[in-house]
């Protein structure tokens, strides 16, 4: 039986804009050098990730002229894990073995019904999304149960970096910077679609009808996420993982 390659796993929402764009530009690359033809990719998806991939590009060109851009990307990055961290906590306990767990998860379930997925939308609106949960959250009936799940610190910690985030944007906005910033969001989703039909395109007809292009095009690209995965270990300090470990942790954040 002829083996196949299996293509790794990478979590694309955890790069930042940099790692993300230099990430698709290589892949990028990987298509070129296979040509569409000989890798089953027509003309009109290859020119539509080109065009999104160049937007990203310039997006981060000035991105980079913005001091204030890192510490916004950080900022939106941090909040948007407290609030798939806020979400998922109320989701599991509702299944909790712990009746009082559950019954306080149930009792917080209109916040997976009216917010859950904010963190998705384009940063402006979710500011203001952020502010509405926060105040939904002020209600009475919500405080036991808040303090139940110890969600209450959470919220106490999203609320200071919407806060922070909201000022910093706003002195963007004044410079004129900040409509380059919201786009990469929205850019990066569209961008996320594409990477996955393009990537299992290729993977499918090297399974198919393997070719010795098709074959190097999957080699390149998990050499490809396995040195974008190192690259994001170093800058987080985890470089105590190993590459197995590493790469576990892509597969389990992938599907969140």
């Amino acid at each position: 039986m002829t083996s196949i390659t299996k293509l790794k796993s990478l979590s694309l929402k955890r790069l930042n804009n940099a790692e993300y764009g230099a990430f698709m530009d290589s892949f990028a690359q990987i298509i070129e050098q296979g040509t569409i033809a000989k890798l089953g990719i027509a003309e009109t998806d290859r020119k539509a990730f080109k065009a999104n991939l160049n937007k990203m590009i310039d997006a981060n060109m000035q991105l980079k002229k913005d001091e204030n851009s890192e510490a916004l990307v950080q900022l939106d990055n941090d909040r948007d894990q407290l609030l798939t961290y806020f979400f998922m906590r109320i989701s599991s306990e509702m299944r909790s073995p712990d009746p009082a767990n559950e019954e306080a998860a149930t009792q917080l379930g209109d916040f997976l019904i009216q917010y859950r997925g904010i963190q998705k939308k384009p940063n402006r609106q979710e500011t203001q999304l952020i502010k509405g949960l926060l105040l939904d959250a002020q209600q009475g009936k919500y405080t036991a149960p808040l303090q139940t799940l110890q969600l209450t610190t959470v919220l106490t910690k999203l609320k200071k970096l919407n806060e922070d985030y909201e000022q910093l944007l706003e002195h963007r906005t004044n410079e004129g910077l900040a409509a380059t910033f919201i786009a990469t969001k929205p850019l990066r989703s569209e961008m996320d679609q594409q990477y996955d039909f393009l990537s299992t395109k290729l993977f499918a007809l090297n399974v198919v009808s393997p070719l010795p292009e098709s074959q190097k095009a999957i080699t390149s690209l998990n050499n490809l996420i396995k040195a974008t995965m190192v690259a994001r270990r170093q800058r987080n300090g985890l470089v105590h993982l190993k590459p197995d470990e590493e790469e576990e942790q892509e597969n389990d954040g992938a599907g969140s």
